[in-house]
């Protein structure tokens, strides 16, 4: 009987939880997902935006949304008790929320550093640690971490030691619950984007330091223009999908060539 490759691109019957849902990436990974047949289950703080996903992918079918502040534990354990009570299990993690920030050492106060530790990693391992262990129990799951182009290096062009740091640790994190939990089925993988056009990049463009550096980003990246989050999207499908069952603790960029320079 003769295998179709492409099935082992598919999701059905799986749910695969997405942070950061309401837009940009997590949008894109939503409806990509959804496509290849997973039930997704959006996060975020913006109601209104995860709302509104929901509701575009097929008419609320294969999709539902669970309004969190990541930084917030209670907020995480609610998230983790719902998904057990509603779904019994979970089988796809996406830690795609974050934040970013362009700021001097030298400005960073305290407040801006815990924030940025709080929301780009401490949230991660959380999540990570709480569906990690329904992942674990059952003997199979797909954790995909989107850290940065700037956990690998430093980008020239601004400074935001604080952002780099997070996306930094996401990558070690990965290589370690991958390592860890490998011999119980789970593979944790990490997407390094480059550019991508999504509100929170348009936002730090639109600033004065950002408009300062915008023509930079085209001559710093050798496909000269910015990834869309559908670019982004493709290389999770493939992280949550069976097609990428033997592969675990690696690190894919999608960045146009940005760090080949």
């Amino acid at each position: 009987m003769s295998t179709s490759y492409l099935a082992d691109y598919r999701l059905d019957g799986k749910l695969a939880v997405i942070t950061g849902g309401g837009q940009g990436i997590g949008e894109a990974c939503a409806h990509t997902l959804v496509e290849a047949g997973a039930r997704v289950l959006l996060v975020g703080r913006n109601e209104e935006n995860l709302k509104s996903v929901s509701d575009s992918l097929q008419n609320n079918f294969g999709s539902d949304y669970f309004k969190a502040d990541l930084t917030s534990d209670e907020d995480i354990s609610k998230l983790f008790e719902y998904v057990r009570s509603r779904y019994g299990t979970a089988h796809i993690l996406i830690n795609n929320a974050a934040i970013g920030q362009w700021k001097p050492a030298l400005d960073i106060t305290d407040s801006d550093w815990d924030t940025m530790i709080k929301t780009n990693l401490t949230s991660v391992f959380k999540l990570s640690q709480k569906f990690g262990s329904l992942m674990v129990n059952q003997g199979y799951g797909k954790i995909v971490n989107i850290s940065s182009i700037s956990g690998i290096i430093v980008n020239s062009e601004h400074a935001h030691v604080h952002y780099g740091t997070t996306k930094a640790g996401v990558i070690h994190m990965t290589k370690s619950l991958a390592a860890e939990w490998a011999k119980n089925g789970v593979r944790v993988n990490c997407i390094t984007p480059g550019y991508t056009a999504t509100k929170m990049l348009t936002d730090l463009l639109n600033k004065p330091e950002g408009k300062a550096i915008a023509s930079r980003i085209g001559e710093l990246t050798p496909m000269r223009e910015m990834a869309q989050p559908k670019d982004i999207a493709h290389g999770v499908l493939f992280f949550s999908a069976p097609a990428s069952d033997y592969i675990t603790g690696q690190i894919l960029s999608i960045d146009g060539g940005y760090t080949l320079w």
